[in-house]
């Protein structure tokens, strides 16, 4: 009996690709907020959106304070806060680690 050697139907050739977007750490000196930067940001909110401003200037503070990302601001569920307690729960994604953030700070849940 002849053996027959299977062929890919086709082949890929990779290229390596070099990113030429410059990296973060070389366009600005920080990845964060001043206090400064965040009240500009909170008093444009409220002028240029003055029927939502409450709402949006609450998001704003809320993402500023406890360091949330969009993704997990925009994905909160009312089950998630517990108003009586002053505590909101959230998933992170990076860790896949449970948090209760209070107004002090991050308390690890795993």
């Amino acid at each position: 009996m002849r053996s027959i050697k299977k062929q890919n139907s086709f082949s890929v050739k990779r290229k390596k690709v070099v990113s030429k977007k410059p990296k973060n750490k070389d366009q600005r000196s920080r990845e964060y907020l001043t206090y400064e930067e965040v009240e500009k940001l909170r008093k444009g909110v409220k002028t240029h959106s003055p029927v939502h401003a409450h709402r949006n200037d609450t998001i704003n503070l809320l993402m500023f304070r406890h360091a949330l990302r969009v993704s997990e601001a925009v994905t909160l569920r009312w089950e998630q806060i517990d108003l009586k307690k002053g505590l909101f729960h959230f998933d992170t994604r990076a860790s896949i680690d449970q948090f209760r953030e209070t107004l002090l700070g991050n308390v690890s849940l795993s």
